[in-house]
């Protein structure tokens, strides 16, 4: 994704920086389900660092929320 972006939308460093507590969080803590996405029951996640978004596609992706191939348009023009 990072390298799909170039130099100027990139931000590995804040990505890098949050990507334990996203794993843990994904995959371990929150209540979330590929197969009922709007359940009412499931918890809401609000990402307030902009820079780590990297890291929050990456999660989404290996949930299976998002596919490689879109990864791959991340900040295309």
């Amino acid at each position: 994704m990072a390298m799909e972006a170039g130099s100027s939308s990139a931000h590995i460093g804040g990505a890098l920086s949050i990507a334990d507590i996203l794993s843990i969080l994904f995959f371990h803590v929150m209540k979330i389900d590929k197969n009922d996405p709007l359940s009412e029951k499931r918890d809401r996640f609000i990402l307030s660092k902009g820079h780590a978004c990297l890291a929050y596609y990456a999660s989404l992706s290996e949930l299976g929320y998002i596919s490689d191939e879109e990864l791959k348009t991340f900040e295309k023009k």
